[in-house]
């Protein structure tokens, strides 16, 4: 759960993951992440908005580490019905990394 408490995801042993915001009536499956077991995640700490996480960073237990943008908003009309706006595998330097992270916290 994200520190606001808006955002929820829910990693399953068997790799299959769900999302829930705060404006959701029921738990999303994360179709894009299929078979990814999180093991963390890097919430955006500058995210003002309650059904998206803007950007996040989240850490499998393979050691890979991905970026997202999760959004769902059950109320619109122009709704696709895909969480994962985007899901990029990170192939970022140690150090890149790190100072990413240090961006987020600040």
């Amino acid at each position: 759960m994200d520190p606001m408490g808006w955002h929820t995801v829910i990693s399953m042993q068997s790799g299959t993951n769900f999302y829930i915001n705060k404006g959701m009536k029921k738990v999303r499956p994360l179709n894009k992440t299929k078979d990814h077991l999180f093991d963390s995640i890097a919430w955006n700490h500058h995210n003002v908005n309650e059904l998206s996480t803007q950007e996040i960073l989240i850490g499998t237990n393979d050691g890979l580490i991905f970026e997202t943008m999760l959004m769902f908003n059950e109320d619109s009309f122009f709704s696709s019905g895909t969480i994962e706006q985007y899901w990029i595998q990170a192939r970022w330097t140690f150090y890149f990394l790190l100072f990413m992270i240090v961006q987020i916290f600040d």
